[in-house]
């Protein structure tokens, strides 16, 4: 059989124990193919394990939860389940995956970045082979994954740096007062993504509005935070060729993962930071879902998809957007973050 689930498809491992016994995964195994069977025990069965690669004595309690649940018993030769991951279980595992991967389809964002133009100041995996543009033709969600955290300190950092800039706009918001030329260039971060409106609203609702966006930060934070080396909430997966995929407000519902895809270890640093920020914004919040793109900048263009349909109807384009639908838009918190990160507006990255 062939595996149809974004994140057990295109495994040879897996590929291979879903149509040979003598393929069958055994407690002890080890590889990027253990890590996605631990992957979807946690996402199918909420399994108290860490998806690490490892078929530990933890995991092969698992695998045997999640057979005894479901009756799968070879009756040809056994009477009760085992912890060994063969045929049938591969072929369950698969058809639930599948199922639910269907479902989150519903929510889950196909997000549009520009083409990468600077593949130069990429960043790849650790102690990966230097081959001509950097790729690979053995690229593994264990790759995907690493590439994944020598992302993560940049856009820690930028969303960081946002939010210590929010805190700074606050500080010069006043009553009455008449705003400097300086004053607003030292806003022009948080505008040009927001639309903020300093200074034509009041000074509560700028003070308003930017709490609203410090708010999503942090959340944006405590995703970027979860998503760290060895966490279960993220998975790589070669056989999905977007640069990522999150379900809108994932975040907290249990076993939704962000998936890292093959088009990810194509980007340079930049853009793979924004990507994070970016999807950490659809898991964060389930309202942060697509408005516009950024591009072509400077005006951008509408998402013109179910969800763009649906948040920005009349089709503004980025430039054009208000402040409630940047607060809607994933593409404002990533490229917000990365103007205030990098000290510039850099669009494309």
């Amino acid at each position: 059989m062939t595996l149809q689930s974004r994140l057990l498809r295109n495994d040879p491992n897996l590929e291979a124990a879903a149509v040979r016994d003598s393929a069958h995964i055994v407690p002890g195994a080890k590889g990027e193919h253990v890590r996605k069977i631990q992957a979807a025990l946690i996402r199918l069965d909420e399994a108290a394990i860490t998806a690490h690669g490892s078929y530990d004595a933890k995991t092969a309690a698992a695998v045997l939860a999640y057979k005894k649940k479901r009756h799968i018993v070879n009756h040809a030769y056994q009477t009760q389940a085992d912890d060994i991951v063969g045929k049938m279980t591969i072929a369950r595992l698969d058809q639930e995956l599948l199922a639910g991967e269907q479902g989150d389809d519903a929510r889950t964002p196909r997000c549009f970045f520009p083409p990468d133009t600077q593949r130069v100041a990429r960043r790849s995996f650790a102690g990966a082979p230097a081959l001509v543009g950097d790729a690979t033709a053995d690229l593994t969600g264990f790759m995907l994954l690493a590439d994944k955290d020598a992302s993560l300190p940049d856009a820690r950092s930028w969303v960081a740096k946002t939010i210590g800039k929010i805190n700074q706009i606050e500080g010069r918001i006043a009553r009455f007062k008449v705003y400097t030329a300086a004053d607003i260039a030292f806003f022009d971060s948080i505008e040009t993504h927001f639309r903020v409106g300093i200074p034509r609203v009041t000074d509560v609702q700028a003070r308003q509005r930017l709490g609203r966006i410090r708010q999503m930060y942090v959340k944006i934070q405590r995703v970027l935070d979860a998503i760290g080396p060895g966490s279960d909430r993220v998975v790589g997966n070669p056989g999905v060729p977007d640069k990522a995929l999150a379900p809108l407000g994932g975040f907290d519902i249990a076993g939704q993962v962000i998936t890292i895809g093959r088009d990810f270890h194509d980007s340079n640093a930049n853009m793979r930071a924004a990507v994070l920020v970016h999807e950490a914004g659809h898991f964060a919040d389930a309202s942060c879902s697509h408005a516009a793109s950024e591009q072509p900048a400077p005006q951008g263009s509408p998402i013109t998809d179910k969800f763009g349909t649906v948040v920005n109807p009349g089709r503004l384009d980025y430039a054009h957007l208000d402040f409630e639908l940047h607060m809607r838009n994933a593409y404002s918190f990533a490229q917000c973050a990365m103007h205030n990160g990098l000290g510039v507006d850099k669009r494309p990255p």
